[in-house]
């Protein structure tokens, strides 16, 4: 059986990020859920991407010997992408690139206009 937690590196200082997964570790954690509140860290309030910090995330919980789902972060859409819905949007997904890798995000709380809005964004 696999146990794992919540956890919000978006709110918590980077240098405690090390001290709380071998914690984890060692009361038997081996999956981490993130990213479902991540928005606000994602990108800042001017609509700049703001992702550098996940890769570092996830190489020290990759170093600690933990499985991590990112989660959609729809639960916390940015105003732009919702501020102008019409009616029940479809899924729509955005990719961010993040170092090597990426993450793909599905939007399903954002209209097409707001994917489009996001999707012009200036990266940082």
């Amino acid at each position: 059986m696999k146990i794992g937690a919540s956890y919000y590196p978006e709110i918590l200082p980077e240098t405690d990020w090390a001290k709380d997964l071998e914690t984890g570790r060692q009361i038997g954690l081996g999956i981490l859920r993130c990213g479902e509140f991540a928005w606000s860290a994602l990108f800042t309030s001017e609509g700049k991407a703001t992702v550098d910090w996940v890769p570092r995330f996830l190489d020290t919980a990759a170093a600690h010997g933990y499985e991590v789902i990112w989660c959609t972060p729809s639960a916390t859409p940015p105003p732009i992408g919702s501020a102008e819905c019409e009616g029940v949007p479809g899924p729509l997904a955005l990719e961010l690139k993040v170092g090597k890798g990426r993450i793909l995000v599905a939007l399903t709380a954002l209209n097409s206009a707001g994917v489009q809005a996001l999707l012009k964004m200036p990266s940082s």
